[in-house]
């Protein structure tokens, strides 16, 4: 009996040794993520410095303390100095080893990783400095940025837009100094740009001396003003004297360049040999979803000759794309032109509402600001304007700005402005789109994933949330599946139109008429290409994306059905912040583990 014990003591001892060591190798393990995970919250640090004396603009809407008055330096000098303090950071981040971090620190160092390389890459590969006459006139967006919110008191944004306006003409003077041959689609987009800012440069005059409180400072503002005026007016005829001038540059990306933007700028682990054709399946699959939603409209108007001219060798009749404008011509009720904004209002609380009654989107506190879009915001391709919560840092209500069409207009009413598009502007934009993704997130703590602009992310939940919502007593009727279909195969016509493109198997002419041959009216196939030439890999990141959001919900299926409502498990997902798709897993994994406590009894060797 006591050799029995002295067996029993011995293992016991030398299980104890082993548990020692163990957790002797446990806290080294531990110390050493403590010590990168801090490296990490360094280098996040001074990025936010960074942001705030070199990227002044972009501080601005992130709600960063800086130098919120002041214009980002256009010129040659302060660009050097911007490319080496990101190449610095860049190879700070390069030293360390992503698998040695905690799982919250990881998703912040990609995070990072994206935001330093997607700079390098608008300085190095796009050039921004010399090819770029858009990046001049992005001074303007920073005066309405601070004109259109109510961040700071009224003093604090009369001063700040002011010195704006009248930092304006000499960053407009740096771009004639700059610019050298630029792309013709950016020089024609400037133009156009630098015009519309021109003409309507007025409001900022009137939203300036609204918000001055005395006569010195009207007069101030009226004087500046008008050198901006000038300044853009000038701006606008070097453009145009360049373009007629100038031999024809390329804007597309070039194969090797996109690969660059699609693995190393945006980090996906997808192979990109197989990027088209995981592209050219979702839009067989979104073909397919749109012609199955719209025959049922379409053929009772179809004519006995039309009829005839469509049946292939087997009887059926050939449903095409662009038979969706005619199914839709089916829904032209609308709100009209006086009310349109009540309607979006109403719209937006009825989503609201159902959303978090149903238990699908956590929607029940939400709040966005709905309004009509000064002229300077209005956009060829859609309506709609959405503004992000502004600052990101301390607040969570973003706004939806209307361009407001003429109450005459008795077409653009009935095409973009029925009661089912408006059903889809707000799902798309407000709940469950992209306020929603904005507003759930609001720890104080999480700077970099509030300043992290991930298309991926953002246009992946986009997509996949209206798809979600799709399922739902809310958006089920005919007309909104046929709005749904057209939503989900453009994307999917587009991210293929984009890759075409940007890889230069097709050029700006073949791209447009791919878009037109597969059903997307003139107008609009040229407004998304000018749009997709300024935002590479936009429409790419709508498919891309969902895939990922979808994935992520099937892994979870079990546990939604038992433990989690689908409002539960999206609070989940979204409060991690915008984060790089490659990281989406693991974080949800980590988010979504069940706690478990330790004690000595559940440790114990009888």
């Amino acid at each position: 009996m006591r050799r029995l014990l002295l067996i029993v003591f011995a293992s016991l001892m030398g299980a104890g040794v082993f548990a020692l060591q163990a957790e002797a190798k446990s806290y080294t393990t531990d110390t050493d993520t403590l010590m990168m995970d801090h490296k990490v919250l360094e280098l996040g640090d001074k990025y936010v410095a960074v942001l705030s004396s070199m990227y002044q603009e972009e501080a601005t809407r992130a709600g960063t303390l800086g130098y919120h008055s002041d214009l980002q330096e256009r010129d040659v000098q302060a660009q050097v100095g911007r490319k080496q303090t990101l190449l610095s950071l860049q190879e700070a981040l390069g030293r360390i080893n992503p698998k040695t971090l905690s799982s919250y620190t990881k998703v912040d160092y990609y995070i990072l990783k994206e935001i330093v390389n997607e700079k390098l890459f608008a300085i190095d590969t796009e050039n921004e400095l010399s090819k770029n006459p858009l990046w001049y006139l992005q001074g303007v967006d920073a005066i309405y940025d601070i004109l259109l919110k109510d961040y700071a008191s009224q003093a604090d944004r009369q001063r700040d837009a002011l010195k704006r306006v009248q930092a304006l003409p000499e960053i407009l003077e740096q771009g004639k100094v700059n610019l050298d041959n630029p792309p013709d689609l950016y020089l024609r987009l400037a133009i156009e740009k630098a015009q519309l800012a021109y003409s309507s440069f007025n409001n900022v005059n009137f939203l300036l001396t609204k918000l001055s409180l005395d006569e010195y400072t009207k007069d101030q503002t009226k004087k500046a003003c008008a050198a901006a005026q000038t300044a853009l007016k000038s701006y606008a005829d070097f453009l145009k004297d360049i373009m007629l001038k100038k031999e024809y540059v390329d804007f597309r990306l070039g194969e090797e360049n996109f690969e660059v933007l699609f693995k190393d700028v945006y980090q996906q682990e997808m192979p990109f040999a197989k990027l088209k054709k995981n592209l050219d399946k979702e839009l067989e699959n979104s073909k397919k979803n749109l012609i199955r939603a719209i025959t049922p409209l379409v053929e009772p108007t179809l004519t006995e000759e039309e009829k005839a001219d469509r049946t292939d060798k087997k009887g059926l009749i050939n449903i095409l794309p662009q038979d969706y404008y005619r199914a839709a011509a089916n829904f032209k009720k609308t709100p009209g032109a006086k009310r349109l904004l009540d309607a979006y209002a109403n719209t937006f609380k009825e989503a609201t509402v159902f959303f978090a009654e149903q238990k699908i989107f956590p929607a029940g506190a939400l709040q966005v600001v709905i309004a009509p879009a000064p002229k300077y915001l209005s956009n060829k391709l859609t309506p709609i304007s959405y503004l992000p919560p502004f600052p990101l840092l301390n607040k969570q209500m973003g706004d939806l700005l209307v361009t407001m069409p003429k109450a005459e207009n008795k077409q653009e009413l009935e095409s973009r402005f029925n009661n089912g598009k408006i059903k889809l502007d707000v799902l798309e934009y407000v709940t469950p789109g992209k306020n929603l993704m904005y507003s759930v997130a609001t720890e104080e703590g999480r700077v970099l994933r509030k300043l992290s602009n991930d298309p991926f992310y953002i246009n992946g939940w986009v997509k996949y949330a209206l798809n979600i919502a799709a399922s739902t007593e809310f958006f089920k009727s005919e007309e909104d599946k046929i709005n749904l279909a057209w939503f989900n195969y453009s994307k999917a016509l587009l991210a293929v139109a984009e890759y075409n493109m940007q890889t230069k198997a097709a050029n700006y002419t073949q791209t447009v008429d791919f878009l037109i041959e597969n059903g997307m009216l003139k107008e609009e196939a040229e407004a998304n290409i000018d749009y997709l030439a300024l935002n590479p890999m936009d429409a790419i990141a709508y498919v891309v994306g969902q895939q990922e959001f979808d994935y992520l919900k099937a892994k979870y299926a079990k546990k939604i059905n038992k433990k989690l409502t689908l409002a539960d498990y999206h609070e989940k997902l979204l409060s991690l912040g915008r984060v790089p798709i490659r990281t989406l897993d693991e974080a949800m994994s980590k988010e979504m583990e069940e706690k478990k406590t330790e004690s000595f009894f559940n440790m114990t060797y009888f």
